[in-house]
């Protein structure tokens, strides 16, 4: 999520004042990439537009984005941008031209003139190409009243005449050459680059001072865009090879004791593109202000996921053009998936237990060498194991079940007796019942013989206790009963179809009793051990490993 600053910024403006309360304009999407809350915001508003002037406020607006997105690194990244039109209405068009400033030229190639502009423009602040206005506070609250969620602001000026200036509001005129300063405005107030012109500044004196794109530095170690040196003379001269990264006189309105790193750049000179250096730090703020991972799913980052189920992972990218955003999936820190915006996560390869999955995506771009800002998004996994072989409670006829969306069987019958939470049965048999449990899994519960009709549970017959150990088992296992009546029994395995796959008869006198079953032909999966007199029976759900 973005920081945003500039409500600080304009309760700095006001503090001590009573704030200038703006009228509600028009809001127009000139272009919208994403939600504003993760997206940088243009606000482009006019001045000297009037009612009748809105269309030719879009037409120009237009150009302005148009020239913005054909800029690099702009270009590249102008899925990162919200352009929002705010429609000012002045009572007359046109703008402010005194024709005091000291650089004036005579005869004026741009008339005096007065026009009564809601903004306040003017030429002539200081020099006759600067535009600007003397209450910037009225343009903050129009943005605050109108579209609070602003980043950047760029006030047009329906003037045909080259001029504009920057700050933490950028002017342009509609001059078309006039949108170059405001592309050199941005250099400073969105991406904190510094001037690299010269104009005989008497403050520069040698020293070991630097920001971003200027520096008194020579030591290479040492200077802040040395990872973009190459071959070139530190310092540099420009006859040299202007297509170096170096260390070149003339910066920061010094000609000696500052240094550029190229030649030519649009913070030194109009109509020139950003140097690498520039670029890269254009692109470092575009970074730092949008996160990569513009949605996700699901949505709940905290999950329960059964070991037999898989769970999709996605993240919906802001890509730039052609797109350099990756992004790299973890499962408990080890890398799993790499570019990719989805991983399926399959349980059953894991661990019952807790988990965590993380998408990180990042810029991989040649044009930063720098590091950039890596998004995170994480997932607690929590795997489970279905919980299994809980018993079903009988009440009367009524067989109530511990799952949801519940399936009921007889074994032996492959169709559902009834797909109920509570099952009124009609005949005896051994029943069992599937459904969810409540860490959502798929279950199957204890199997438990019934009468049903009597609502006795008819299970084992009077006073007898079974074990069935181990269970799951392998190659063998061991029936251990006491309480059984003497009587013939049927010792029997059936598969879930109710097909007998193993069956012993015999007659059982001794108490306690044992038997062990050899079961090395049965395959993995679920069977049931049953036996079975004249008058009671035992069923259980038993699982060959």
């Amino acid at each position: 999520m973005k920081i945003k600053s500039h409500l600080l910024l304009l309760a700095l403006l006001f503090f001590g004042t009573v704030q200038i309360k703006a009228q509600v304009f028009k809001v127009d999407t000139l272009l919208y990439s994403g939600d504003p809350d993760n997206r940088i915001n243009l606000v482009i508003m006019g001045d000297g537009y009037t009612i009748s002037d809105t269309t030719l406020f879009r037409t120009n607006a237009m150009s302005v984005v148009n020239y913005f997105l054909s800029t690099p690194p702009f270009n590249k990244y102008s899925n990162f941008f919200n352009f929002i039109g705010i429609e000012v209405i002045s009572n007359e068009s046109g703008t402010d031209h005194p024709g005091n400033a000291p650089d004036e030229t005579i005869p004026l190639n741009q008339p005096i003139n007065v026009a009564d502009t809601y903004l306040e423009t003017s030429f002539d602040y200081g020099l006759h190409r600067v535009v600007s206005s003397n209450n910037l506070g009225l343009i903050y609250s129009v943005a605050n009243t109108n579209f609070p969620q602003y980043d950047m602001i760029n006030v047009i000026v329906n003037s045909p005449y080259y001029g504009g200036s920057g700050g933490g509001i950028a002017f342009t005129s509609m001059d078309v050459a006039a949108f170059e300063v405001f592309m050199h405005e941005l250099g400073h107030s969105f991406a904190e680059l510094s001037d690299e012109y010269e104009y005989g500044s008497s403050n520069c004196n040698p020293g070991n001072s630097q920001l971003i794109n200027v520096s008194q530095e020579t030591d290479t170690s040492l200077l802040v865009w040395k990872n973009w040196l190459t071959t070139a003379a530190i310092p540099t001269q420009p006859g040299t090879d202007c297509n170096l990264i170096g260390l070149y006189p003339g910066a920061y309105y010094c000609p000696v004791n500052w240094y550029r790193p190229k030649c030519n750049c649009k913070m030194k000179f109009l109509n020139q593109p950003y140097c690498e250096v520039c670029a890269e730090q254009i692109i470092y703020k575009i970074n730092s202000l949008v996160n990569l991972n513009d949605d996700f799913s699901p949505q709940d980052t905290t999950l329960t996921i059964c070991n037999s189920d898989v769970q999709l992972f996605t993240v919906t990218q802001v890509k730039s053009n052609p797109n350099t955003i990756q992004t790299q999936w973890f499962v408990d820190g080890i890398p799993v998936v790499n570019n990719d915006t989805a991983y399926t996560f399959d349980a059953s390869l894991f661990t019952i237990g807790m988990h965590q999955v993380i998408a990180e995506s990042y810029d991989s771009t040649y044009e930063v060498k720098k590091a950039l800002t890596t998004y995170r998004k994480i997932w607690d996994v929590n795997v489970v194991s279905p919980l299994n072989d809980i018993a079903f409670t009988i009440n009367g006829n009524n067989l109530i079940s511990p799952y949801t969306q519940s399936q009921w069987y007889v074994v032996g019958d492959t169709i559902p007796v009834g797909s109920t939470d509570v099952l009124n049965c009609n005949q005896a048999g051994n029943y069992f019942v599937t459904g969810l449990d409540t860490n959502g899994c798929f279950a199957t519960s204890d199997t438990i013989s019934t009468a049903c009709t009597t609502g006795i549970n008819n299970i084992q017959g009077t006073n007898a206790e079974i074990q069935i150990v181990p269970n799951p088992f392998r190659d063998v296992v061991n029936i251990y009963a006491t309480g059984l009546k003497p009587s013939s029994y049927h010792i029997s395995v059936t598969n879930v179809l109710g097909q007998i796959l193993e069956r012993k008869e015999m007659k059982i006198t001794q108490d306690p009793f044992h038997l062990e079953l050899t079961t090395g032909e049965l395959q993995s999966g679920i069977y049931f051990l049953i036996i079975k007199n004249e008058d009671s029976s035992y069923c259980k759900k038993i699982i060959r490993e």
